[in-house]
């Protein structure tokens, strides 16, 4: 059973829910808007998701040490005797975001239809807040149980440790507290609370689809300049995406439209490509930051690296990069290099940075 089919059937049992109950004239409006702004829940899946995921790993390693027990982290790759962890975005665990929001969704309304009362914007918030902690926690357990244990996820309590943990430290919090809140800080429906929702929902809404929809895709890729290393092939490609290649090395440098688009990841294109990535890591090479991978597909083997770039300054950092962009310094590009040979990958970055 995967996380997405879980978030699908869930959505949809809460749509349903909503049509079918008095919640309708309130939750209706904001759903839609949920739905409009799904681009930006996107964007922020996409950028955020591989450095959190990193530094999930980084804090199992952590607590395992602190519990007495020897084990370390390579990027998304977790080591416990002679054992490895691949923390990969397909897991289930990283698609409990989803379903924390509509389980919260899912009791939030059902409060307000049993107690006729609503909370203010500002606790809204604060449990939203706190089930993004919980999320986190939630995740940390899953994790630090799969790997104590040795869990892998062919086994079929991989899945369902997730969802043991999804109900033991998420739901039964959210069901314990919620309707205290509700039953504390509640207020009655003004009179034409119903349509103000609808039209806030609709404004965030379009709002949102016409910021990251509209405006994101009429930016054209702006050419970012880095010094080509001699004897190197180049060729345009899709997406004002450029390829330089020689033998056993080829280099993608992909221009980040906006500070606020999602650049095209190398771990997201190169498994469209048919490739499985294997750890993946912050290093330094030659002093410099950058990520570092593998990848196989069938019995090749590439090694990747990735950084991003303006000509004027490198970083491996989502916040660094967009923060520049958005203070007027040159736009950035995600410039990815991959050799065939291990050996190769420190003389292929030290050119390239």
């Amino acid at each position: 059973m995967q996380g997405t089919d879980l978030t699908f059937w869930l959505g949809l049992a809460l749509a349903v829910y909503v049509m079918l109950t008095p919640a309708r004239g309130r939750w209706l409006g904001v759903l839609g808007g949920l739905l409009l702004m799904s681009p930006v829940l996107r964007w922020l899946a996409t950028v955020f998701g591989f450095p959190i995921r990193l530094q999930l790993s980084s804090w199992v390693t952590t607590l395992l040490r602190h519990v007495g027990v020897e084990a370390t982290a390579s990027g998304n790759l977790i080591q416990l005797n002679g054992h490895e962890f691949a923390i990969d975005p397909a897991c289930m665990g990283l698609q409990m975001t989803g379903l924390s929001a509509l389980a919260s969704l899912f009791l939030i309304i059902h409060l307000e239809n049993r107690t006729q009362t609503r909370l203010s914007v500002g606790w809204l918030a604060a449990v939203g807040l706190g089930t993004v902690l919980l999320v986190l926690l939630t995740n940390l357990i899953r994790m630090l149980t799969l790997v104590l244990f040795y869990i892998v996820p062919d086994d079929p309590l991989h899945d369902g440790v997730g969802l043991a943990c999804l109900a033991l430290y998420l739901l039964l919090p959210l069901n314990l507290s919620l309707p205290r809140l509700y039953q504390r800080f509640g207020t009655p429906f003004p009179a034409g609370a119903h349509l103000a929702w609808k039209r806030l929902a609709l404004v965030y809404g379009v709002a949102g689809l016409a910021g990251f929809g509209l405006i994101q895709r009429s930016q054209p890729a702006v050419p970012v300049r880095v010094a080509v290393p001699a004897g190197y092939a180049s060729k345009p490609v899709d997406n004002g995406f450029w390829q330089y290649s020689k033998k056993g090395v080829l280099v993608y440098l992909k221009p980040v439209r906006t500070a606020y688009s999602a650049e095209h990841s190398p771990t997201v294109c190169w498994r469209g490509s048919g490739y499985t990535f294997g750890a993946v890591a912050e290093k330094q090479i030659h002093g410099r930051w950058v990520y570092v991978g593998s990848l196989q597909r069938g019995k090749e083997r590439l090694y990747t690296v990735w950084w991003f770039s303006n000509g004027f300054c490198r970083t491996i950092s989502q916040t660094d990069f967009r923060w520049r962009m958005l203070w007027g310094e040159p736009p950035f590009a995600l410039l990815n290099v991959t050799v065939d040979r291990p050996g190769a990958l420190e003389d292929a970055v030290k050119a390239w940075y």
